[in-house]
């Protein structure tokens, strides 16, 4: 159960099932997303690591995330329904993601 405070606007059953905090409104990413989203900062330490807890319905813009060394971005799902796209194909859900590669 997860013991951090829950921010205005998430449902509360939602985040005390998550295992990671919720953190404060990602407003200074807002730009990249269509509804809210939430950021909360895990590690900093040897890998920048965090946790984005989107709303319902909630999408991407397209973006890039640039690094000098060791990829741009690992994404780790703990919850929900996601879909993906690759520049140039349709979108598909994530069990379909793996095939576009």
């Amino acid at each position: 159960m997860n013991a951090y405070p829950i921010p205005v606007g998430v449902p509360t059953a939602y985040a005390q099932s998550l295992m990671f905090p919720v953190g404060e409104p990602n407003s200074a990413y807002a730009q990249y997303f269509t509804d809210r989203s939430w950021l909360a900062s895990i590690s900093g330490e040897q890998v920048s690591m965090a946790n984005v807890t989107f709303e319902p319905g909630c999408i991407n813009h397209w973006h890039i995330h640039h690094a000098t060394r060791g990829g741009g971005q690992m994404l780790i799902c703990v919850g929900g329904r996601g879909y993906a796209q690759i520049e140039g194909h349709e979108p598909v859900d994530e069990t379909e993601y793996a095939k576009l590669k």
